[in-house]
């Protein structure tokens, strides 16, 4: 099974990107998040196979987010 958690603040986004996914075999989102501080708190309790990461994402822009989310989850 290959956990996905989604990180985007547009709410029609994630919902396109759920239905797209929920009949595709051996694919499961774990979690949705809406901010980067939401990102992290996730990740302390999840360790997904992939992130699907909002490059205009709030609070921290993607490229500084994806910095720190390898410094800390490499």
């Amino acid at each position: 099974m290959i956990n996905v958690l989604i990180a985007d603040n547009h709410p029609i986004v994630t919902l396109g990107i759920k239905e797209v996914l929920k009949d595709v075999p051996d694919i499961e989102v774990v979690a949705d998040v809406v901010s980067t501080t939401a990102l992290f708190k996730a990740l302390e309790k999840i360790s997904p196979d992939v992130v699907i990461l909002e490059m205009d994402i709030p609070e921290i822009n993607g490229i500084a987010t994806l910095r720190k989310f390898n410094q800390e989850h490499p």
